[in-house]
């Protein structure tokens, strides 16, 4: 299918042989076939869409020209090859005797990044084996059956170009440090026996070595005493003479000089402590000096130096020397020396004697006030004092203030008259709004006004309040109010009375003051919205935005489709665009138009499920203007996928028996949604079909031994894992053992989650599930069903490929009927077929979900189930004996109207 993406090989896979793997027990057989017989062509679809009328069932192709480039047709199956009918497209050219397609015979054939001919493959390469000219650090090797440069060494060199160590050398293409490396120590291949380690590029025994114990390196020779290296760990056995383990660390050995060290004197624990001294041990504690400054005044050695001979009363520079009391304070021992320590409360000594103490009071001499010898200052418009030991205005003569408490200017502030202290220190008089203040007898008021602008209140609180211009109440002069206006406020302008204000909706679209807010933009369908903007179609005006035609305005005219397969919705483009903006961003504008209806999707990432009509006023180059605002982002870029399809807009639309409208797949950016609009009858004997149309399905692995791929979901496109990728089912598992089953692949998932795909063999694990239902009954958001995941190949076979989900319809019309044989059909894709060789042990692949299908309709018929959005089934071959797929969920499906009738599932 377009836009499938094959999963890349992780690596050269081992094609040893193991022999068959043990047949499965009776209860693992392979179920009864679920498929049913087919009589013609339109009886198949998805991966298998021709009958075989010889054995009833529907296959992959039944002539060559079914099959691509490349592919022959053998088996009711696309397989690898050519021949003179049937070439290789860009694959290369047939080598017709052989029946496989060939790029090359030598090498130059070949160029660029394969510069050499793979004769064995006739494929051109990056390398060849037998002359290795690959770059220094890398080496020829298989990945995925291509010769390719990988990272590796080929000499020793390329091991110590990066400055590596001198015994770095190239092993099995590996840099390897042969100094300690176990399985090539000294030199490549020249292993250490199991019980000895290579240490300095020699083998030796850690567990009894002194030089290696327990590792490399790691000596066991304690100091100052002897160890002994057992199972490893180093011991200490004995300490030397005098010394002592006190620690019982192995680090330090026998770290402790009982003789001398004054935290070990004599023995382990025993700390020597002089105080205020140095202590000193010959095998017992002693004091060995007094720091400065202090002494042993009663020589005994157990508290050390106990006196401080430069703070101590009653020793003061010397022991037994004693300092006399102080008058009004205390007496201190400073430096040796006796001294004032501090004098009582605001006492001070400021003749420095210690003979007469703290002779002077700071808190209240105005000749010595705070502090010794300071004197306070006159006062201006006031007398000063001392309080608490500062010089301050003591009091003010008459309206004078000291508001700054600044004793240098004294009684600076006539109260009487200052703005910032009108009447009392910090009272200011507030500035007044378009006009000055004024303090008058110590109160604040308004001095004059700015025009326009004035004190119609009277007050000094708002100053000149009022502009005589824009003032409904005071319009031109005070106390002047301008007359009510309907649906609306009056206002002042240019000190003239008019609207104001409209109420709600309400808008003043012809600017006359007489009608007020004359239009009402919620309902008014000439000032929709905004005033001027009128609804195209004839539409209403509906909470102020312009309705579009649920049916369509016929404008595409009448589709009649009597034969064959007609594709619609061709046009369509990623786009962008943010919520209430009414600008929309097209990468690809062709085919758009202004006039146009689309209809809006995030498909994948932020926000996916949302979508929307809306109609384009105008296209310029990439950049659409829509008549109404968005009401969802719609975002592009990483895993963000938005699309814009135009939304044909047929008069009467009719598919005859036999015959089917469809739209594009999803691509990876747009596609997968088939929409239109009839404004007539839609009557259907023929069929509307996104069958398989959504979200991706990924291809069977490539090679044997391999894990499957997850299905394309909401996050985007799967990886290889069994963890399910959004909507997308998970791929089926294989990572147990060399030649054991493989497990299948999950489905996908929609209104449910998909179904777990089988474990294969009882160990593989299966692939999980589609994550859990998205969407809503009502379809607010519209989802593509989840693709199902690949199934694993075991050791001799493949698993079966991932199904696509089922797409998304819109149909809209005043009258809708299915006939008989008409139907509609937004179905999942059953997964593909497990395919097995000599063993029995592939994994089948998930199930696609149905999609969803919203019909909107005056009146119509749909007959019974003739609307379907199920989920495919996995796939599972009784011939085979691998295991099947998990099934897909069911879609969704909604009906708006007068519409009659059962569908599959049951409409919500």
């Amino acid at each position: 299918m377009l836009g499938l993406r094959r999963i890349a090989l992780l690596g050269a896979l081992l094609l040893a042989a193991c022999g068959d793997p043990p047949k499965p027990a009776d209860d693992l057989a392979a179920s009864a076939d679920l498929a049913m017989a087919c009589t013609t062509d339109t009886s198949c679809g998805g991966a298998t869409p021709y009958c075989d009328a010889k054995s009833g069932q529907c296959v992959a192709c039944m002539k060559e020209e079914h099959c691509p480039d490349g592919k022959l047709c053998n088996g009711g199956q696309c397989a690898i090859g050519c021949s003179a009918l049937k070439g290789c497209g860009d694959g290369g050219t047939c080598d017709v005797d052989a029946g496989v397609c060939k790029s090359c015979g030598a090498d130059p054939d070949c160029s660029g990044a394969t510069p050499r001919c793979d004769l064995a493959t006739a494929r051109c390469v990056a390398c060849l084996p037998e002359k290795d000219d690959c770059p220094m650090g890398k080496s020829c090797s298989k990945v995925n059956g291509v010769y390719t440069c990988v990272q590796g060494c080929k000499v020793d060199d390329e091991c110590k170009a990066d400055g590596g160590a001198l015994t770095a050398a190239c092993c099995d293409h590996l840099c390897v440090n042969t100094a300690a490396d176990n399985a090539h120590c000294g030199k490549c291949a020249s292993p250490c026996d199991v019980a000895k380690t290579c240490c300095a590029a020699a083998c030796f025994d850690p567990m009894t070595d002194l030089d290696h114990c327990g590792g490399c390196g790691l000596a066991c020779k304690p100091a100052n005493g002897t160890g002994a290296c057992m199972a490893g760990l180093c011991a200490l056995t004995a300490c030397a003479m005098g010394f002592n383990d006190c620690n019982k660390s192995l680090a330090d050995g026998c770290e402790v000089n009982l003789g001398t060290d004054t935290k070990n004197c004599g023995m382990c624990g025993m700390v020597c402590a002089t105080a205020n001294g140095t202590p000193g041990c010959n095998g017992t504690c002693t004091v060995a000096a007094c720091a400065m400054g202090f002494a042993d005044c009663d020589k005994d050695p157990q508290n050390g130096c106990e006196v401080d001979l430069t703070s101590t009363l009653a020793h003061c520079g010397m022991c037994g020397a004693a300092c006399a009391a102080v008058a009004h304070g205390t007496p201190a021992c400073k430096a040796g020396q006796c001294a004032v320590a501090a004098c009582d409360g605001t006492f001070k000594d400021c003749d420095g004697s210690l003979a007469n103490g703290c002779e002077l009071d700071t808190a209240s001499d105005v000749k010595g006030c705070g502090l010794c010898g300071k004197s306070c200052p006159a006062v201006a418009n006031g007398t000063a004092a001392c309080a608490v030991g500062v010089c301050a205005v003591g009091a003010c003569n008459g309206a004078f203030r000291d508001c700054n408490t600044n004793l240098g200017d004294g009684c600076e502030i006539n109260s009487a008259s200052d703005l910032k202290h009108c009447g009392l220190c910090g009272n200011a008089c507030a500035a007044i709004a378009n006009g000055t203040v004024a303090c008058t007898a110590s109160a604040c008021a308004v001095g004059a006004c700015t025009a326009p602008f004035k004190d119609c209140n009277a007050s000094v609180v708002d100053g000149c309040e009022t502009n005589l211009t824009s003032d409904v109440k005071h319009c031109a002069a005070c106390n002047t109010p301008c007359a009510a206006i309907a649906n609306g406020t009056p206002g002042c302008a240019a000190s003239k009375c008019g609207v104001g204000k409209c109420n709600g909706t309400f808008a003043d679209c012809n600017l006359g003051p007489v009608d007020g807010c004359e239009a009402d933009t919620a309902t008014d369908a000439k000032n929709c919205g905004v005033c001027g903007k009128v609804c195209p179609f004839a539409q209403p005006c509906v909470s102020g935005l312009c309705q579009l035609p649920v049916n369509g305005t016929g404008s595409s005219g009448q589709l009649i489709v009597n034969f064959g397969t007609t594709i619609i919705n061709t046009v369509a483009s990623a786009a962008a665009g943010v919520t209430g903006s009414t600008a929309l961003s097209l990468s690809l504008p062709a085919g758009f138009a202004a006039g146009q209806i689309v209809l809006l999707h995030q498909s994948q990432g932020q926000g996916v499920g949302a979508w929307e009509l809306n109609y384009i006023s105008a296209l310029a180059g990439n950049n659409a203007t829509l008549l109404r605002p968005l009401q969802n982002d719609y975002l592009i870029g990483g895993k963000d996928r938005a699309q814009a399809v135009m939304v044909p807009q047929h008069s009467n639309l009719s598919v005859a028996v036999n015959s089917t409208i469809t739209a594009p797949p999803w691509s990876g950016n747009t596609g997968g949604i088939l929409v239109f609009l009839a404004s007539g009858t839609v009557k259907l004997d023929g069929a509307i079909s996104m069958a398989g149309r959504g979200y991706r399905g990924p291809l069977k692995p490539g090679m044997i031994k391999f894990p499957g791929g997850q299905g394309e979901g909401t996050p985007g496109i799967g990886a290889v894992s069994i963890n399910a990728n959004g909507t997308g089912g998970g791929g089926g598992g294989r990572d147990q053992c060399e030649c054991c089953f493989a497990g299948s692949g999950g489905g996908g998932a929609h209104a449910q989650g998909g179904v777990v795909g089988q474990v294969g063999g009882g160990c593989e694990p299966a692939g999980k599930a589609g994550g859990p239902a998205v969407g809503d009954t009502q379809l607010a958001t519209l989802f593509f069903g989840g693709a199902g995941g690949a199934g694993a190949s075991d050791d001799t076979g493949t698993g079966g490929d991932g199904a696509n989900g089922g797409g998304i319809i819109y149909i809209a019309t005043p009258s809708l009927t299915l006939n008989a044989s008409g139907s509609i059909n937004a179905s999942g894709d059953k997964g593909g077929l497990e395919t097995n060789g000599s063993g029995c042990g592939s994994g089948g692949g998930g199930g696609g979900a149905g999609g969803a299908v919203f019909l909107r309709a005056t009146a119509g018929s749909l007959g019974n189930s003739q609307v379907s959005a199920q989920g495919g089934i996995g796939g599972d071959d009784p011939n085979n004996c691998g295991v099947g797929g998990g099934a897909g969920s069911t879609g969704r499906i909604h009906l708006a109207g007068g519409i009659v009738g059962t569908t599959n599932p049951p409409a919500q």
